[in-house]
């Protein structure tokens, strides 16, 4: 580290916290302003990872399907469920498992991976907290098409309940954004945090009601009912299956985007500064 960038640091540090948050929130807000390049990347990220393919970003949606035919009929027979109800349950879990997963798991490395586009211009972060949500929600959809396809297939028409989809994308959103920026101004200091939380994906991903029903609990049910990831996913895949999600997940969910929100906001706020350094 040079002298100009040891001062710079220093005079950063020696405002107060009022005015950090303010700069902070300045920087939401112009990369909100910014909505049609971190579009455009998202768009152009998430597409362009199946250049020169036959299928492009069709595979996606075939090996969901593939993926949810197969262990529909597998935990089908082993629960003695239903394969179509089943099917329907895992293309819609697995879905947003795999949103909720980038989300929480995978997004220490965010601006690592835009670091020659940091260094070269003079960008607000949040964007490429923008640009990689964006990416993420692409891919939802096109995950989420293979549940439209055997909806059609198995004749479930959509009901009331299926509209309550939309607020719990929407508080979805809001969660992954603090989620993505604390995750990824602590991940450019660490970098062993993304290799770290990678076993524990793993984990969440079996003590959470993706690949089972909680009904199926006869003992130690505690464990999916103290799980925050069990009403992360209760208010986005209920209305999907056409029920009414448990008022307590609205509450823990926007509970803990409050906590986030709280933590992550101040965090970068302190160290927005430092990113580039660290990169």
């Amino acid at each position: 580290m040079n002298k100009q960038q040891f001062q710079y640091i220093y005079d950063a540090n020696r405002r107060g916290v009022l005015h950090r948050l303010q700069v902070a929130a300045s920087d939401v807000v112009e990369a909100v302003r910014l909505y049609r390049l971190w579009i455009h990347l998202s768009w152009r990220g998430e597409i362009g990872s199946t250049n020169r393919t036959y299928l492009g970003y069709s595979w996606n949606i075939f090996a969901t399907m593939a993926q949810v035919i197969i262990l529909g009929y597998v935990y089908g027979s082993l629960f003695s469920e239903n394969p179509s109800t089943m099917m329907l349950y895992l293309s819609a879990g697995l879905s947003f498992w795999t949103f909720i997963t980038t989300v929480f798991f995978n997004s220490f490395n965010i601006f690592i991976n835009y670091r020659s586009f940091i260094l070269a211009r003079d960008t607000p972060l949040p964007m490429l907290i923008f640009c990689s949500i964006g990416g993420d929600f692409i891919l939802l959809i096109a995950k989420l098409m293979s549940f439209a396809i055997l909806s059609v297939i198995f004749l479930v028409p959509p009901n009331a309940n299926t509209l309550l989809v939309i607020p719990g994308v929407a508080v979805l959103a809001v969660m992954a954004f603090p989620v993505k920026l604390f995750c990824a101004t602590l991940g450019t200091r660490f970098r062993d945090l993304q290799f770290a939380f990678q076993p524990l994906s793993l984990a969440a991903f079996l003590i959470t009601p993706v690949l089972w029903h909680r009904k199926f609990l006869e003992t130690g049910s505690w464990v999916s009912e103290y799980n925050p990831f069990t009403h992360i996913l209760e208010i986005v895949r209920a209305p999907l299956l056409g029920e009414s999600p448990e008022p307590a997940s609205y509450y823990v969910v926007l509970s803990l985007s409050v906590v986030v929100w709280s933590i992550a906001i101040p965090v970068y706020a302190r160290y927005r500064n430092r990113v580039a350094v660290w990169l």
